[in-house]
């Protein structure tokens, strides 16, 4: 079951929510990195079932999180932006700069969560590689 939650905070705070969210999906991640380790030779595919289940969820959850900092950042920029004042053309160099400034901003948080995503699937294919090479090496009954 899921649910939507919407409230309100100061400005200032966002970034602090936002990182206490994101640090609750560390709890899904390490269950699955225990769901790996605890997982006897007779059990590994169950068990990377199971670490699958966790680290799809928070993949998931930490997807909706990057969407919702991204879209908070370009309100949050296109709202401060200066607005141009009459004959004066050093303002529209001032909202270039800032607008260079924050799509670097951006680009480096879009950077970052894509290496935690490359890492994420790295875990996958290691558990998935994990699984074919124990599956090899069972002997056959017969």
């Amino acid at each position: 079951m899921r649910a939507t939650i919407s409230f309100e905070a100061d400005v200032e705070r966002v970034n602090d929510i936002m990182r206490s969210l994101i640090l609750e999906e560390t709890e899904p991640l390490g269950s699955a990195y225990s769901c790996l380790e605890g997982a006897s030779a007779d059990r590994l595919v169950e068990a990377i079932t199971e670490a699958l289940e966790h680290m799809s969820a928070a993949t998931r959850q930490l997807g909706q999180y990057r969407e919702m900092l991204l879209a908070f950042e370009q309100a949050r920029y296109t709202t401060i932006l200066p607005q141009p004042i009459a004959g004066a053309s050093s303002s529209e160099d001032d909202a270039s700069a800032i607008v260079a400034q924050a799509v670097a901003d951006t680009k480096g948080t879009l950077d970052e969560m894509n290496q935690f995503n490359e890492f994420l699937g790295k875990i996958a294919d290691q558990a998935a590689t994990a699984a074919e090479d124990a599956a090899r090496a069972k002997p056959e009954e017969g």
